[in-house]
């Protein structure tokens, strides 16, 4: 998970807070068709008293594309923001040839058989 802040220059980037890990590598538990994870007790407000803005990013394998949804939704006394990764599958476009070379070995067809 990111967090957008501002560098020097005022120009907005993403700074790394916290990376889902499982035994120090990356989660690929994720690869069942339903999957959550909850990042809990992490900073609303940075030093300065601005709400910081946390961004999920996924990282699919080839021929997959993920779409990333905030649903802001607020549950009894605490807030909580979800996101929603939908990972597609599309099916590549990309072409090939093949080329096939016939031979007759029958001596010329001299059976009269094909």
């Amino acid at each position: 998970m990111k967090k957008e802040v501002q560098n020097e220059e005022g120009e907005k980037e993403y700074q790394e807070v916290t990376r889902q890990t499982i035994n120090g590598t990356d989660n690929q538990g994720a690869n069942s068709n339903e999957w959550k994870y909850t990042f809990e007790n992490i900073s609303k407000y940075d030093e300065n008293n601005d709400e910081i803005n946390y961004v999920v990013e996924e990282i699919v394998p080839e021929f997959y594309t993920s779409k990333v949804e905030k649903v802001e939704n607020s549950e009894g006394e605490g807030e909580k923001t979800e996101f929603k990764i939908t990972n597609t599958f599309e099916v590549p476009s990309e072409t090939t040839n093949i080329e096939v070379t016939k031979i007759w070995n029958d001596n010329n067809n001299s059976h009269r058989t094909r």
